[in-house]
């Protein structure tokens, strides 16, 4: 029974040696919680003391921008509403955002310049294209103006329904790039609601594409019919690429000193020259298997 009580002592210390050290432990925790805690409130206090020092009423706004088309009321106008903003609880974003739905700016970036001053950029949109009657592209083929006041004629004029502007835009700058290499240019490039292309160059050629295999017929046309039509020396009056097996070719009926008489009484003999030219360009081609 003694030693049996002996053993059990020495357990009995301990459990209660452990219990005052867990008991020191979580008093010691407390403190440095209650510490920190108070110092976290101090910081917090001085953060908010400092935004408040800092957050002071708009000094100044400093406006770069060129001012070609942008109109500088409608800038003032938008920065109005801010004139009771402070410099630090201002919503950047949404100013950025007023400012770019003003006519003609693409861009605007703001930043913070201390103490009170705000620095603005825009950058504007630069016309690219015509689009239909009364509509201006920019150079990523967005559209920028829908009633435009004033269209510059040496734009180049692109059409197609809500929506195609971005489509229309880009299968230009493809076609641009190839027909430069021949001193042309594109100047009226279309897509009717139907889906049907067609185009106008700076020679006077008009072109037609239709609406089914349209990818391989531009390509026909690029790497194949301009090629050879440009080594013929011809002036041509319009293209009809929408034949499986060819292509049907118009060519402008006047000469240097013809007149309109003349034309007409050689209307009989130009149509025949004319199916001539056409048979002999599709026997040049070969056989153009339909896409």
């Amino acid at each position: 029974m003694a030693k049996r009580m002996a053993r059990n002592l020495p357990k009995k210390r301990n459990t209660e040696l452990e219990k005052a050290l867990r008991q020191q432990r979580i008093t010691g925790f407390i403190k440095k919680a209650s510490v920190l805690t108070v110092l976290l409130s101090t910081l917090v206090s001085l953060a908010y003391l400092s935004y408040q020092a800092l957050d002071k009423p708009l000094d100044k706004v400093g406006l770069n921008a060129r001012f070609e088309r942008v109109n500088p009321l409608e800038i003032e106008k938008v920065l109005s509403n801010y004139k009771q903003a402070k410099f630090l609880s201002i919503d950047l974003i949404a100013l950025r955002q007023e400012l770019e739905q003003v006519a003609w700016v693409d861009v605007a970036e703001i930043r913070r310049s201390f103490p009170a001053k705000l620095m603005i950029t825009l950058t504007e949109h630069v016309a690219a294209a015509r689009w239909g009657e009364s509509g201006l592209l920019n150079t990523r083929g967005e559209l920028i103006l829908k009633q435009a006041k004033y269209l510059p004629p040496e734009l180049p004029r692109l059409e197609g329904p809500e929506g195609s502007e971005w489509r229309v835009a880009q299968k230009y700058l493809e076609l641009r790039k190839t027909v430069l290499a021949f001193g042309l240019n594109v100047e009226f490039l279309g897509i009717d609601a139907r889906g049907a292309w067609r185009f106008d160059l700076s020679n006077g050629m008009q072109v037609k594409i239709g609406r089914e295999a349209t990818d391989q017929r531009f390509y026909r046309f690029e790497k194949r019919v301009l090629p050879l039509l440009f080594k013929l020396e011809r002036n041509v009056q319009s293209i009809d690429m929408r034949y499986s097996n060819g292509f049907a070719v118009e060519w402008q009926n006047l000469e240097p000193g013809e007149n309109s008489s003349n034309v007409n009484e050689q209307k009989s003999n130009t149509t025949t020259k004319q199916n001539k030219h056409i048979q002999q360009i599709s026997k040049l081609l070969g056989e153009i298997k339909h896409a």
